[in-house]
């Protein structure tokens, strides 16, 4: 879940609760909407990234986070959009 859906949303609890009215208005990938190519590069990202250290979140969003780059830059080459 993009993090900053679910602040606009206000889903609000103890544990963060995904309320399932919510989530057809939620932007997130359809995995079975994408081409067999997309769904591989989107792998090989993760496998590229998951044992990679994230930043705490200010890090993530006030300043410049390499990790976070890769991930948006991988998304969108997967969904075709040019490099520039």
């Amino acid at each position: 879940m993009n993090l900053a859906q679910v602040l606009v949303n206000k889903i609000h609890d103890i544990w963060i609760d995904f309320h399932e009215y919510v989530l057809p208005d939620s932007l997130m990938l359809d995995p079975s909407s994408l081409s067999a190519e997309s769904r591989k590069k989107l792998v090989d990202l993760f496998d590229r990234i998951r044992l990679q250290r994230f930043e705490n979140l200010a890090e993530q969003y006030l300043e410049h986070s390499s990790l976070k780059e890769k991930i948006d830059r991988g998304i969108l080459a997967a969904l075709g959009a040019s490099k520039s």
